[in-house]
């Protein structure tokens, strides 16, 4: 089973029954997502930069609620892209994906200030959460959400790239809260039954 990186907050899943999940497909950020597969698609709200349905071909689900079927179990809470719960930019998905045994919980654009939503959520492999701030969390919220879950595995997402035209911040600070045998940099496509990996921190690079 892999996890591939194509920018921004979207991730394309593969099970071991070669079923495609893709989450927070976008467009328009000073560069597009390459065309893919996929058979589900996931998404955390519906702003051009996380939902672009037009990037994916042969999809046959689209989830954004509870759902399981094709190898996966997925299941959304809602909570909110800012700290006026919801009023300056809606709501959001917070989207926990289990399949083959790993647990991946994706925080879409959470942008609250209420932390106490993730009590919940124990025993979490991968977590995948923006950092880039000015429409999510920054960089320090980032760090105490991740505290809090204490997932195995933490990939930063939704950062500021030499070809995104949003206003967000990259993930320089956000990397220097952990020391350098904590954070594996890889390319985009590893294998999510990887035993090697021992480091805190997965930067995967665009």
């Amino acid at each position: 089973m892999y996890l591939t990186y194509l920018g921004h907050s979207c991730f394309l899943l593969e099970n071991s029954l070669g079923k495609k999940l893709i989450i927070d497909t976008f467009k328009n950020i000073g560069y597009d997502m390459p065309k893919v597969e996929a058979d589900i698609v996931c998404y955390s709200h519906t702003h051009y930069d996380h939902y672009n349905l037009e990037g994916v071909l042969g999809y046959s689900e689209i989830v954004n609620k509870n759902y399981e079927g094709n190898g996966y179990k997925i299941e959304v809470q809602k909570s909110y892209h800012d700290a006026k719960k919801g009023e300056l930019r809606g709501e959001n998905n917070i989207t926990k994906i289990e399949f083959d045994g790993i647990s991946i919980l994706h925080l879409g654009d959470y942008g609250d200030s209420d932390f106490s939503i993730f009590d919940g959520y124990k025993n979490i492999d991968y977590l995948l959460i923006p950092i880039g701030g000015t429409y999510t969390i920054d960089y320090l919220d980032a760090k105490k959400i991740s505290d809090k879950i204490k997932a195995k595995h933490v990939i930063p997402m939704h950062f500021k790239t030499s070809d995104c035209a949003i206003d967000i911040s990259p993930p320089t600070n956000f990397l220097k809260e952990y020391s350098e045998s904590e954070v594996l940099k890889i390319k985009k496509r590893f294998s999510l039954k990887d035993n090697d990996i021992s480091e805190k921190i997965i930067y995967i690079e665009k």
